[in-house]
């Protein structure tokens, strides 16, 4: 890998993690599961991508036409982002399967 592509590399992982972050908040009352993670990765690296090759159009004399080959930049950094998240999650779930006690509910009998 060549410097220039390490930089666009890590120049594409900080605003994909920023808007799967920036997804995760919104979508925050939603159960945890995979198809969750797989959703806000996916609309992360679409809205990237959009704003780019938008972006790209726009600084090239303002073409209306969006060229497609832009995709490529987010795709590898959106693709890390996804196996982190994950990671993350199973971890989360493997933790939680050792204490079960932990998440029992404590029911709080109402006193008339």
């Amino acid at each position: 890998m060549l410097v220039f592509e390490l930089g666009q590399f890590v120049g594409a992982l900080v605003p994909c993690t920023l808007l799967r972050l920036l997804a995760g908040w919104v979508a925050r009352a939603w159960p945890p599961s995979v198809p969750r993670l797989v959703f806000l990765n996916l609309f992360s690296f679409l809205v990237a991508s959009w704003l780019m090759a938008h972006g790209t159009a726009l600084s090239e004399g303002g073409k209306s036409l969006v060229s497609l080959s832009t995709l490529h930049v987010y795709l590898l950094p959106q693709c890390l982002v996804l196996l982190i998240d994950l990671l993350v999650h199973y971890k989360r779930g493997f933790k939680g399967a050792q204490n079960p006690e932990k998440e029992a509910i404590a029911r709080k009998e109402p006193t008339f």
